[in-house]
């Protein structure tokens, strides 16, 4: 790590000299590093642009290719192109949902129902009660959170969405898995939405 001065001149900037080297063990720590890639690289998915219409198809499209192969395990899928098991993702998710959200622990089934309640889609923030401590290199087996847990099944996206003028980051539920959790999750749905507080009511 270098330190130094440089200063204006004109349209132009002069570099005034060097007046600290040092080297930070931080730096050369191969966990800092790989975890500081981590973040930057979960980010950028987190950015995924959104609509109210938006399917559980286009958005696995968007997905790197080591979350599809470990959705594919996860499922048990056997499929060899990355078109085919997203296809094969996708069938699976639709056609065993009840199964699927069945196997959730209580609080993330009873994400699933704050969001559905909401129409399908919530301002992140609204989601504060709720852990989301997720890596960007899932590992099977690995303890996961409330929120981490519907991401890595395909029940729930983390991304952007346009609201008037302004982008939002936001949960979001993939519309064609709506109808199945609202049939299923209607019990929860009527009891969070007697708890919400005015900041967390549907939105606008």
């Amino acid at each position: 790590m270098i330190k130094g001065r440089i200063h204006p001149f004109g349209d132009h900037y002069r570099f005034a000299g060097v007046f600290l080297i040092s080297t930070s063990p931080l730096i050369l720590d191969p966990d800092v590093l790989l975890g500081a890639y981590e973040n930057d690289e979960l980010k950028r998915f987190e950015i995924i642009l959104l609509r109210q219409s938006s399917s559980l198809h286009s958005i696995l499209n968007k997905y790197p290719f080591h979350w599809i192969d470990w959705m594919c395990e996860h499922y048990g899928l056997k499929e060899r192109l990355k078109k085919e098991k997203i296809q094969a993702i996708e069938d699976n998710i639709i056609n065993n949902l009840p199964q699927i959200v069945l196997k959730l622990p209580e609080k993330s089934k009873d994400a699933l129902a704050f969001c559905i309640e909401q129409g399908g889609v919530v301002k992140y923030g609204q989601l504060k009660d709720y852990d989301d401590d997720m890596d960007f290199f899932w590992k099977e087996g690995k303890t996961i959170s409330t929120i981490g847990m519907l991401r890595q099944k395909g029940l729930m996206v983390v991304g952007k969405m346009v609201f008037g003028d302004r982008q939002f980051k936001v949960a979001f539920i993939p519309i064609e898995i709506r109808e199945g959790l609202i049939s299923m999750l209607s019990s929860k749905d009527a009891h969070h939405y007697e708890h919400l507080s005015d900041d967390r009511r549907p939105m606008k």
